[in-house]
């Protein structure tokens, strides 16, 4: 049985590609989840295609020590600020 999380533990992350310097993925978790490199398709291809150029993701902590309520509220808040920038996600 998996143990459910409580507490103010999680948190609120970007994903950001070096060779744009550009967010392309906001995330919530806790423990190791914003260090997963495998998620749809068009993340995996933008993985893919900056290890071919020999470079990776940059992960950057957006808030920690949030309850899981408070880091999906940010996580929704942050998804629509990068959109309303224009800017194209792969969430």
């Amino acid at each position: 049985m998996k143990a459910i999380a409580k507490g103010p533990i999680f948190y609120v992350y970007e994903h950001w590609r070096p060779d744009t310097d550009m967010c392309f993925w906001v995330g919530k978790g806790h423990g190791k989840r914003a260090h997963k490199l495998k998620r749809n398709h068009y993340y995996n291809n933008v993985v893919k295609k900056l290890a071919k150029n020999g470079m990776c993701i940059e992960v950057r902590m957006v808030s920690s020590g949030l309850s899981e309520g408070d880091a999906f509220s940010l996580e929704k808040a942050r998804i629509s600020f990068w959109r309303s920038q224009g800017i194209k996600l792969a969430n």
